[in-house]
């Protein structure tokens, strides 16, 4: 069966004709995430020791296959993500929902498993020192200058439609999620990347891909365009997160699949 989306290793393959305004993904689609984790995990290897970056750097590999395979009933990691979650679910305070890509929790567990004793203004800092070093060293690719340069020259509006980072505000009593403390911290990260773009909306509180999230997307491509929605792209490395609803909506779809494309 045809996918519903096109399929492109790289950015500058996607036509632009007829096109009147884009909805796009951040992190592994227009910016180099990846390389912004690695620095960041190397911030905090010389600031807590190795043992403490590399647990760090497990449970956001942990986390980030979950993305992919949580489905698959072969994923042998299963056991392993379950019990992140169980430990990160247990410092999370009743009622509220579990944010599965918290560093902050991630911190904590692995301060626990190493017996290092974190206070909560310890974690905080270690959360501040592995964001802004990501944010320091993060690039946007070289096909997405590209894109980005293409979309300025025929002045087309550009959305981005972003995920939650999951920044949990400190709180006497440890860390809570915070919506608007949460959009805040990533729209500082936001802003120190070189894209220009019209609007960006952000997972806090609704994130991808909930209907939530994409109205709101929707809203912000309405105040910048009226054309209908076949003439405006979506464009992200995650089918489910960033296409699927986009795509059912009307949307012109583009999967950049940087994992095929680097094969």
């Amino acid at each position: 069966m045809a996918s519903p989306w096109h399929i492109v290793g790289s950015l500058e393959d996607i036509p632009l004709d007829g096109v009147e305004a884009v909805a796009a993904d951040v992190d592994y689609t227009l910016v180099d995430f990846g390389r912004g984790h690695r620095a960041a995990i190397t911030a905090l290897a010389s600031a807590y020791g190795e043992a403490f970056a590399q647990l760090v750097n497990e449970s956001f590999a942990l986390t980030l296959e979950a993305g992919r395979r949580l489905d698959d009933e072969r994923w042998e990691a299963r056991d392993r993500y379950a019990a992140l979650l169980a430990a990160a679910r247990a410092k999370t305070p009743a009622g509220e929902g579990l944010k599965h890509w918290s560093r902050e929790r991630w911190i904590e567990i692995a301060s626990d498993q190493l017996g290092l004793g974190f206070n909560h203004g310890e974690t905080a800092r270690a959360r501040d020192l592995y964001w802004q070093s990501l944010s320091r060293e993060a690039r946007v690719y070289p096909d997405a200058e590209v894109f980005l340069r293409r979309l300025a020259d025929r002045k087309l509006p550009l959305v981005l439609m972003t995920a939650s980072d999951s920044v949990l505000r400190q709180t006497e009593a440890g860390f809570a999620y915070d919506p608007a403390f949460a959009a805040a911290y990533k729209r500082r990260r936001l802003s120190l990347l070189p894209i220009l773009a019209d609007e960006a909306v952000i997972g806090d509180p609704h994130d991808k891909p909930s209907a939530a999230f994409f109205d709101l997307v929707d809203a912000a491509v309405r105040r910048q365009s009226m054309a209908p929605f076949e003439r405006v792209l979506a464009v992200g490395d995650s089918p489910k997160s960033d296409l699927a609803v986009p795509v059912e909506r009307g949307y012109r779809g583009y999967h950049i699949d940087r994992v095929q494309a680097s094969r």
